[in-house]
This record gives structure tokens, C-alpha cells and sequence, in this order.
């Protein structure tokens, strides 16, 4: 989900500023008016974790540092949305400028017509919210690197970001090998086999990988894993 922001100068009338962009709002869950750092700052604070990224629209000029502020404080992926009207692009372009080497952002430039801006705005929603997932995201490595891999060892993040690494020892997955039932990894089986035109696999090689399968997916399901290595 996004959250807009429609941010202008104290200068603006700020009823006027809403009338001018009223065909837009309508198409967000979250609309805020904001004039001042501190207007951003309150606002912010209130949608930053509920929202997958922001839509900043620039509705005037001198409104750099209240895209900095918005950009700086939910520091997850911001679209800053420029148009022709009342310098909307200079201060666009000034924030745009100082802030993308740092956050996840982009910009787009169209009238305040929402069908104008549509594909740039659902391509941005689609990108945040599949940075959203990889951000929420647990994985959980199982045992240590191979010796002879010179890229793994050491592993704790995914730089930028925010995905988990939790460390499971081996023991702990031979231990719920063990206690799987027999009966659960031949209906396990059962299902494959229904499913496979041929089966060149031993029967107890097929009821020893259901058991290891399902012993996985008990230790993926204690700890909320996204995935295993």
C-alpha cells in the first residue's frame, strides 16, 4: 500500500491546493496535505509502518526539504511525482538530485491527471511492494557453506535490504527427521507417485526424502521462514 503525500509551500493556499489535485487523492487509501517539515514529520510517523513506499506529489515550489524530510524518514521507496504547474519541477528536481544516491526513489513528470501518470504509478506500487516482501522476508541457513564456496562464508545480510539470516544447526533438523511419522511421509509419497508418470526412485529412498521434506517444512514453519538454504 502507498501513502500520498501532497506537499506544498506555506505560501499555497492549502484549500486550493486540495481542490487542484482532488481527481488524484481519490485513487489513494492515504492522502496527506503537509506545508512544513513538521507537518511531514507527524504524518509520517503515523503511516511509515503500514505502507509499502511513498507517492510525494510536488504541488509547488520550495518544498525541497519536505520531500527530504518524507524521503529521509520512511527511507523505503519514494516516487516523487513533478508537474508544470507553480514550480513543481525545479523543486522536484533539486530533491531528486540530493537524495538518489541514498534512497530507493524515482520520479516522474506529467500533469495532475491521474490516467496520464497511471503506468508510472503501478509500476512503482508493484516495485515497493516486492521490496516490501524481500525486506519482510526470513532466511533460514541451514548448517554452514561448503568449504569450497568462496562467496558464502560469513553471510549475515542482504546489504540494502532489511531480509533476516537465522543460523539452524543441523541437529536441529536431524532431530524432527526422527520424530515424523512413518504414515506422514507415505501419504507424502503417495501424492507424488499419483502425480509422476514413472517412478525410478526405491520406495524407502522416496519415504526418506517425504520425511526430510516434512521435517523442513516443520522447522520452516517455527521459525516464519521465507525460505531455506
Amino acid at each position: 500500500m502507498l501513502a500520498l503525500y501532497v506537499v506544498s509551500s506555506e505560501l499555497e493556499n492549502k484549500e486550493a491546493v486540495r481542490h487542484e489535485v482532488a481527481a488524484v487523492t481519490a485513487g489513494f487509501p492515504i492522502v496527506e496535505f503537509v506545508s512544513n517539515i513538521l507537518e511531514a514529520e507527524a504524518a509520517v510517523a503515523v503511516h511509515r509502518d503500514v505502507t509499502d513506499g511513498s507517492v510525494i506529489l510536488v504541488a509547488s515550489g520550495g518544498t525541497e526539504a519536505i520531500i527530504n524530510q518524507i524521503v529521509f524518514q520512511t527511507a523505503k521507496p519514494a516516487l516523487v511525482w513533478a508537474n508544470p504547474e507553480n514550480n513543481s519541477l525545479a523543486a522536484a528536481l533539486e530533491a531528486y538530485a540530493a537524495l538518489k544516491a541514498r534512497f530507493p526513489l524515482k520520479i516522474v513528470y506529467s500533469s495532475l491527471d491521474a490516467g496520464q501518470a497511471a503506468a508510472g504509478l503501478e509500476s512503482f506500487d508493484h516495485t515497493a511492494a516486492a521490496i516490501a516482501s524481500i525486506d519482510r522476508g526470513v532466511v533460514g541457513c541451514l548448517g554452514a557453506p561448503s568449504p569450497w564456496l568462496l562467496t558464502s562464508h560469513g553471510v549475515q545480510s542482504f546489504r540494502s535490504f532489511k531480509t533476516r539470516v537465522v543460523s539452524l544447526k543441523l541437529d536441529r533438523l536431524l532431530e524432527r527427521y526422527d520424530l515424523v511419522p512413518a504414515e506422514a511421509a507415505e501419504r507424502v509419497v503417495a501424492a507424488l507417485r499419483a502425480k509422476a508418470a514413472a517412478v525410478d526412485s526405491r520406495e524407502q529412498d522416496l519415504i526418506n526424502s517425504a520425511r526430510l521434506y516434512l521435517a523442513m517444512k516443520d522447522l520452516a514453519e517455527e521459525h516464519n521462514l521465507t525460505a531455506l538454504t
